[in-house]
């Protein structure tokens, strides 16, 4: 589950007009307007490796478990999205990357 300041973020990112999905993030990425990518989980690895040749850059950040569509406000299911607010992209990656080490910090206690 997404923390709420990731989903805050994304909010802002949204109302900003920064916060792409599908053939736009793709655009986007194309005219290097992407500073953040988030993969989730249920993007296929030919889709993945495609987004990864596209934006060759360390700002990709791949989740271990999937966002509920509902919990962004979007109707459809997503694969991957795209922040271009350097700003949020960066608050963002921090949240993400924080919440995947202390993730892994408690399996690493148990």
């Amino acid at each position: 589950m997404l923390d709420q300041k990731v989903v805050s973020y994304i909010g802002f990112a949204r109302r900003k007009k920064a916060f792409f999905i599908g053939n736009q993030l793709e655009e986007r990425i194309i005219k290097k307007q992407i500073c953040l990518l988030v993969i989730l989980p249920s993007c296929s690895k030919h889709r993945e490796e495609h987004y990864k040749r596209l934006l060759s850059t360390e700002d990709i950040v791949i989740l271990t478990e999937d966002i509920n569509s509902e919990t962004l406000g979007l109707k459809k299911p997503i694969c991957a999205f795209g922040i271009s607010d350097k700003n949020l992209a960066g608050a963002i990656k921090s949240q993400l990357t924080n919440n995947i080490t202390e993730r892994g910090n408690k399996n690493e206690q148990r």
